[in-house]
């Protein structure tokens, strides 16, 4: 398992470059001189390394304008996820089934993302792997990078069910491509466009459970914080959705909060709080951005939220940061 985020926001791996590079040098495609544009190392194959997550999009982004294909959905077409991640390729092997691989790939996503959540979620009788960007869908290269998260999960599940498996439900939050742009495969399946989150069908066992029972048997305080820290970014992480993902009932997970001397607003808040003050010392990211990161699509509602947790408004406390930055510089 993963033991080493990156304590800076908003970065990605650059082994999640590593697809589309070959992809660029095997198409004779010339990316380096707009790489150097986006401080993406000409070398980066050589050596792994945390890069600012915009710069990633930006940078697909102009190759998309100048090229005149959707990167996206050729690179993740082709894309194995031992080319991803050897290390996470290695650990799925390691699981008896798609269940466990669920679990694993929950474990390892900071590894290869600091801004990206990944998570199982039941929708009626469906069970779909959803994902969801802390960026905004208006950002460059957004589309790029959904499409290609998409057929990445279309791969992890492939692994265990059969090579030829495509989801019968696909969602995603982007507006439609052209559809001379979509493989002819993905004109018989159901993909919906514009939807609050983006999603796979993900064929688990009936018995599947989205947190593992060991995990919160064993450290049920600490598992509930740590799910708060990674999922509080989604708008609509209330008691009613952590109830589900942990399996209980909300009355049952409101007074465990209780019994540990905590409420569910508590809970959300202080993680919240937590990325707003990180997000905040990222001169480059805009309030209304760091808003969508903290689970807010009203910037309004964030500010009223981050005065009433600091006593200062999220521009004070970003310019009382700076301040005592210079004084110690």
């Amino acid at each position: 398992m993963p033991n080493q985020t990156p304590k800076t926001p908003s970065l990605a791996s650059s082994q999640n470059l590593l697809p589309f590079i070959e992809y660029f040098n095997k198409n004779r495609i010339e990316w380096k001189v707009i790489a150097s544009q986006y401080d993406i190392p000409e070398r980066i194959a050589d050596e792994e390394c945390w890069l600012p997550a915009v710069n990633v999009m930006r940078f697909l982004q102009k190759l998309v304008v100048s090229q005149k294909e959707h990167i996206g959905i050729e690179v993740g077409r082709l894309i194995s996820l031992s080319q991803l991640s050897p290390a996470l390729s290695d650990a799925l092997d390691a699981c008896d089934s798609i269940d466990d691989g669920v679990h694993v790939l929950m474990a390892w996503m900071p590894l290869l993302s600091n801004h990206v959540v990944v998570w199982p979620e039941k929708f009626g009788d469906q069970w779909m792997l959803c994902h969801r960007s802390a960026y905004r869908p208006t950002s460059p290269g957004f589309d790029q990078t959904e499409w290609f998260r998409t057929l990445v999960l279309g791969a992890f599940c492939r692994r265990f069910v059969d090579e030829n498996w495509l989801p019968n439900h696909v969602w995603m939050s982007i507006n439609p491509p052209p559809k001379d742009q979509l493989p002819a495969s993905f004109l018989q399946l159901d993909i919906r466009y514009q939807q609050p989150i983006a999603a796979i069908e993900l064929p688990v066992s009936e018995g599947f459970h989205a947190v593992e029972d060991r995990e919160l048997s064993e450290h049920w305080m600490e598992s509930m914080t740590k799910l708060a820290s990674t999922y509080a970014c989604l708008p609509n992480f209330h008691v009613d959705w952590l109830a589900k993902m942990v399996g209980m009932s909300t009355r049952t997970l409101l007074r465990r909060l209780s019994d540990n001397g905590i409420t569910m607003r508590e809970l959300r808040d202080t993680a919240r709080e937590q990325t707003a003050k990180k997000l905040l010392k990222d001169q480059s990211l805009s309030m209304l951005d760091i808003a969508w990161h903290c689970g807010y699509t009203d910037l309004a509602n964030f500010n009223r939220a981050f005065k009433k947790w600091t006593g200062f408004t999220a521009p004070q406390y970003r310019q009382q940061q700076m301040l005592m930055s210079a004084s110690t510089a």
